[in-house]
């Protein structure tokens, strides 16, 4: 059979290759096996649905496990929970495969399988279990559950990646876990103000030696139980789940929802890793430069999981262009980075070395003319060897510019371990390349030092 590819989108399941069009009046999509011609058409429930490849790569997957041969021409009419499966669990799906739903929670709980507290044979053993079951309303659902038994805690995430259901299980604090309950329990119902969650329903369910407790809550005020307990969930889950990358991103996804009072970012000095996650809209901005004023010398900022838009960026950009050394920003291919001069979407590592290479160029500027294509040769090679011996030499290299200076402390991109690399400060002998100025500290100790042209290109 021919068909046009004219329109259609490219997609690999099962490492065959697929195109795809969704039908612009009707709710179905329409996918072409590229080889054997075979076409696959599916019927989905709601015309307010909008496909994306997540949702067509499932719908193959489910067509070819029911026996779909790529040769053949079908025809397949989605139901109402076939849908959600396919879709992922997402919030469209919810909405629309759902209508009518009165008790969402328990259906989320459901779909999710999450633990029964109710059941005693749930947890054997166990003299303390929480539960909260969340759907926020721009998120997949999902059931954080935490029990003590005896000295040992666990934590249990349930929730979705990439569209499919996931569970996490690491070990907890037994003795935080009834700490928390024992809060929850205390707190007294409709104490507080203002609403502090929006858009996210929630249920909190607790089960210890006093019984079972149960609530839920749209919209959870400051100090009711189902609050303190969504503070106590978030920020524990934060750190039981802090080295599994996919449940630390679920539990950092919600940060909006949970409003937890704290900034959404996680710093690791000794890598100089600064990483944001959530919302940062204004006044947010305003805190943002204030971290990265704190982030002294060159950072990789990795803010794939986070969008900065309007006068945050703007505040940012700002900063950036005041700011003595880089930072090299990792950023998703749909989001826009605040500094394109070292901007890479997946290696961020590659454009802090290729910074500086740049800085170490700058300061063989100022050297002898004579001398420079020696220097360069040497000081940029690959050659770790070559890059050490070479520091010996670099006082025959100097020019005239280059003066003793004994007020500098010698700060910058110096060659330590394997390459050149930035450090806050500098006491073995060698060359220093710095904001402003490179240095050169001799085995005494003394410092000759010349003063550099500020690079737009290097941000150094």
């Amino acid at each position: 059979m021919a068909y046009s590819t004219r329109g259609t989108r490219p997609i690999v399941v099962n490492g065959m290759s697929f195109r795809w069009r969704a039908d612009d009046a009707l709710p179905r999509v329409v996918v072409w096996h590229v080889l054997d011609a075979g076409v696959l058409t599916i019927t989905f429930p709601d015309p307010r649905f909008s496909p994306t490849p997540g949702f067509v790569a499932r719908a193959v997957q489910r067509a070819l496990a029911n026996g779909w041969r790529t040769d053949h021409h079908v025809h397949i009419e989605q139901s109402l929970e076939e849908f959600r499966e396919t879709d992922g669990f997402s919030n469209r799906s919810r909405v629309i495969a759902l209508p009518g739903i009165d008790d969402l929670l328990e259906q989320e709980a459901e779909l999710l399988r999450a633990p029964d507290l109710g059941d005693p044979e749930t947890f054997p053993g166990s003299d303390a279990v929480l539960q909260a079951v969340l759907a926020p309303t721009f998120a997949p659902a999902c059931a954080f559950t935490l029990w003590a038994q005896g000295g040992s805690g666990y934590a249990h995430l349930v929730g979705i990646e990439d569209g499919e259901r996931q569970d996490w299980l690491v070990e907890a604090d037994a003795d935080w876990i009834r700490d928390a309950i024992v809060s929850i329990r205390a707190a007294p119902p409709g104490v507080g103000g203002r609403v502090m969650i929006d858009g996210m329903p929630s249920r909190i369910a607790i089960r210890d030696l006093a019984g079972l407790y149960s609530e839920s809550d749209n919209h959870p005020e400051d100090g009711t139980p189902v609050r303190v307990a969504l503070l106590a969930v978030w920020h524990h889950a934060m750190q039981a789940f802090a080295s599994v990358e996919a449940a630390r991103e679920l539990v950092e996804g919600l940060h909006p929802y949970v409003s937890p009072g704290t900034l959404p970012f996680a710093r690791d000095d000794e890598k100089r890793i600064l990483r944001l996650y959530g919302a940062w809209s204004w006044p947010l901005g305003e805190q943002l430069v204030a971290t990265l004023r704190t982030c002294k010398g060159p950072w990789i900022v990795d803010a794939r999981r986070t969008d900065l838009a309007g006068l945050t960026i703007r505040a940012v950009q700002a900063h950036l262009r005041k700011r003595s050394a880089p930072t090299f920003w990792v950023v998703g291919s749909e989001r826009p980075s605040p500094d394109l001069r070292y901007h890479d979407l997946e290696h961020a590592e590659t454009a802090r070395g290729q910074a500086a290479r740049d800085a170490v160029r700058r300061a063989i500027q100022t050297f002898d003319p004579r001398w420079r294509g020696i220097a360069r040769e040497a000081l940029l090679s690959r050659d770790a060897s070559r890059v050490q011996a070479a520091q010996a030499e670099i006082v025959r290299w100097l020019g005239a510019e280059w003066s003793e200076m004994a007020e500098i402390e010698p700060s910058g991109w110096a060659f330590t371990g394997e390459a050149w690399d930035w450090t806050p400060a500098v006491r073995h002998p060698g060359l220093v390349v710095g904001a402003d100025h490179a240095c050169l500290v001799s085995e005494g100790g003394e410092v000759r030092a010349c003063r550099l042209q500020v690079s737009s290109r290097t941000g150094s």
